[in-house]
């Protein structure tokens, strides 16, 4: 075949077992640019043999270099191509006989404002895979230097290119293979990428907000669940006709849950909110927890587990009860024997989170020690929504007051809903005042689920509907010191 004026980029780390059938099926271009990663089997002495310009991915001596930053990379390569079309390839993907054909008729055409996609096979286990919840797999690898495409800055993982609007994107004929490594090296591999991902959350976890935090980690979840339902509906309608085995197809759940919930980067994110804090606060929270696990371990010494439900409030009785009926098959029912008469009273949010803590089996104490710290991260959510409104002292008076109240001390050692109640109210507060100042749309949707949701929890917490966009509303008045926009908030929070 002819060679084409086409550069092709590739990244390369000890990759002799699949290198050579790569470089054979992108021959028919003249310039193959390799960026290695200072290999140590027979990788460059295959790239020279194809005649490829081999340059290093760092400038070091270390041997087996592993990738820090892949888009880095990637530009880096681009930019020491010599023509002006230029597609990317792994070390261990191979391009068929029609795609070549489909990538020189692309290169003749030579219109800078088209991007080639093609779709992408894998290889598992020496058998191409049909079937799998992610194919087709369309790469767009195929681009024009003119044609105003570039790389998408902050991806150190997964690099994607960034095209202007309205660029023509052309399905190309044939198909880039790519072989898997066995699935222990994927798991491996998979590992590697979060770390990558962790590591730059680390550098800028000065700039990122609670609020995208978990929005993001909300919406990886989101994505982990319907890939499921994806791969279970593939294996359902394929059965074994080269369908992905299953343990490969589930790590793409695997690695979202990771990616949403990452301990590392959740860690970091504390870890920094919390030396942010003033200091006096830090010690004001600490000091909160100690007490309240002081009382905890009275009561518990005193009264066993029983002290956490049959105090003077009857609500703990009537909710551990609920959730021991609806496990025992009782239905909805505050009675400890039959009849088990259905309670129209209690809403059935906080009996399920017992359930879920493991109060219907007869474990109290977990429940416990999870509303305490609740009732911690309480007393600085007091501190945050008051400072802009009455000043960082009065602020730390608020959350004092919030952290040794002796029913702000009690309650949450009692299996009762407040302190969720309590908590969630403040949130929504927050994001309710976020709402009255920004105008998104987001906000709102939010501020409504919060409310459905602490609703769910309390019965009680109806009037809410109208309380909370006054208060918010006169909250972002009174800090920015405006009559109109008092009146401006009042008429956005009623529509």
């Amino acid at each position: 075949m002819e060679k084409i004026n086409c550069s092709v980029t590739i990244l390369t780390r000890n990759n002799e077992k699949t290198f050579e059938q790569c470089l054979a099926s992108v021959s028919f271009c003249d310039d193959i640019v390799v960026l290695d990663g200072n290999s140590t089997d027979r990788t460059k002495e295959i790239a020279e043999k194809f005649g490829a310009r081999v340059f290093p991915q760092y400038e070091n001596a270390e041997p087996n270099v592993v990738i820090k930053n892949f888009t880095e990379l990637r530009k880096k390569s681009f930019d020491l191509t010599k023509n002006k079309w230029v597609f990317y390839i792994d070390s261990d993907e191979y391009l068929s006989p029609e795609l070549q054909t489909e990538i020189t008729r692309i290169v003749a055409q030579n219109d800078p404002q088209t991007v080639g996609f093609f779709d992408r096979h894998p290889i598992v286990d020496g058998k191409e895979i049909r079937h799998a919840y992610f194919l087709p797999d369309w790469c767009s690898r195929l681009i024009h230097k003119d044609g105003g495409v570039y790389w998408k800055e902050k991806a150190v993982v997964h690099e994607t290119f960034v095209y202007p609007q309205g660029i023509p994107k052309i399905r190309l004929k044939g198909i880039l293979h790519s072989y898997w490594p066995d699935f222990e090296t994927t798991k491996k591999k998979d590992d590697y990428y979060i770390g990558l991902s962790d590591t730059k959350f680390e550098t800028k976890v000065d700039r990122v907000k609670g609020t995208h935090l978990f929005f993001g980690a909300l919406k990886n979840t989101a994505r982990a669940a319907i890939i499921f339902l994806k791969i279970v509906g593939t294996h359902l309608r394929f059965r074994n006709e080269n369908v992905l085995p299953f343990r490969f197809h589930f790590r793409f759940v695997s690695y979202h849950l990771r990616m949403a919930w990452s301990r590392r980067k959740w860690k970091a994110f504390f870890v920094y909110r919390w030396n942010a804090l003033p200091k006096s606060l830090r010690w004001l929270l600490i000091l909160a927890l100690i007490i309240r696990l002081a009382f905890f371990g009275v009561l518990l010494m005193l009264h066993g587990q029983s002290a956490f439900v049959y105090g003077p409030n009857g609500d703990a009785v009537e909710y551990v009860t609920i959730a021991k009926n609806l496990v025992a098959g009782n239905g909805y029912s505050d009675q400890i024997s039959a009849p088990f008469t259905q309670n129209d009273f209690r809403t059935p949010g906080y009996p399920l989170l017992l359930i879920l803590l493991g109060v219907s089996f007869g474990v109290y104490w977990i429940a416990v020690l999870a509303q305490i710290f609740i009732s911690v991260a309480l007393v600085a959510l007091v501190f945050v929504a008051t400072r802009k409104w009455i000043g960082e002292r009065g602020a730390f008076v608020a959350a004092f007051l919030t952290a040794f109240e002796p029913n702000m001390v009690y309650y949450p050692t009692q299996l009762i809903s407040e302190t969720f109640f309590t908590f969630g109210f403040f949130v929504m507060f927050l994001v309710w005042e976020r709402f009255v100042s920004t105008k998104k749309f987001v906000w709102l949707v939010t501020g409504m689920m919060l409310l459905s949701i602490i609703t769910y929890i309390r019965p009680v917490t109806a009037p809410l509907l109208f309380v909370v966009p006054v208060l918010a509303s006169v909250y972002v008045a009174v800090i920015t010191k405006s009559l109109k926009t008092i009146l401006k908030t009042l008429c956005v929070s009623f529509g």
